[in-house]
């Protein structure tokens, strides 16, 4: 997938800014979005010394809203002409606000690959790729997260049924998804506010560890070099990276 031109949303830092930049050292052209204007445009001139102004840009978009994320996409179309990866990578946790985790978690993920696939169906049949971003969680019950856990299981149905679609297929558009557990980054920062049960929280912290980024960039690296994972679902935890099996009764 080097040589391409790629999206990545919610990428001021975090993944989104880990995966950014693995894709520019890939030699992909990268246009990212994130509601921190101040941090994106940080992000934007640090990625810009080391890999050109030309290969990277930052807009600043909040996906929630549908106008304003259609119009970022559309954005990137006008200065680099197509768009051959969707990375659905923007998400927040916080049970307080559940709503808005739907909103960002599944709603915009949902926008966001919808507008790659009109997009690459219209491609002469040059095919693309789109890799939502969900969570451990997104395969998994877990007690302190409800809402979010509801979000990240959606993004795993959705990726995981429209891959089966013969459109898709005919157009050569696949559709992955990307599950890590706990992560460095800001999603798991002041969690006992956002939590429904603190004490959960930090007893699943410790069972599971945390991750460096690093480890969630080579697992996102995989599911770019793999030609065969559409609908596939990469689990990446500190033991384990590999694709998660379902009960599949192909229907």
């Amino acid at each position: 997938m080097s040589g391409k031109v790629a999206v990545v949303t919610g990428a001021a830092r975090g993944f989104g800014r880990a995966f950014t930049e693995a894709l520019l050292k890939r030699g992909d052209k990268v246009c990212f979005c994130d509601v921190d204007v101040q941090q994106g445009k940080q992000t934007e001139n640090e990625l810009k010394q080391n890999f050109g102004d030309d290969n990277v840009q930052f807009l600043p978009c909040d996906v929630r809203k549908d106008e304003e994320f259609k119009d970022f996409f559309n954005r990137v179309i006008q200065k680099y002409n197509t768009v051959d990866i969707m990375v659905n990578n923007a998400g927040i946790m916080n049970e307080n606000q559940w709503r808005t985790t739907i909103d960002i978690n599944l709603t915009a993920m949902v926008h966001g690959s919808l507008l790659a696939m009109d997009h690459m169906k219209n491609r002469s049949n040059s095919g693309g790729l789109i890799v939502n971003v969900s969570s451990l969680a997104g395969v998994m019950p877990v007690s302190f997260c409800p809402a979010y856990t509801a979000s990240k299981h959606g993004v795993v149905a959705f990726s995981r049924s429209w891959a089966r679609q013969p459109e898709l297929k005919r157009n050569r558009i696949r559709i992955t998804c990307l599950c890590p557990s706990f992560a460095e980054t800001d999603i798991i920062k002041g969690t006992d506010d956002r939590v429904v049960g603190p004490e959960l929280a930090r007893k699943a912290l410790k069972i599971t560890g945390i991750m460096v980024i690093d480890r969630v960039t080579e697992a996102f690296l995989r599911v770019l070099d793999d030609a065969d994972n559409n609908g596939k679902v990469m689990v990446v935890t500190p033991k384990i990276m590999d694709y998660h099996t379902f009960y599949d009764p192909k229907l």
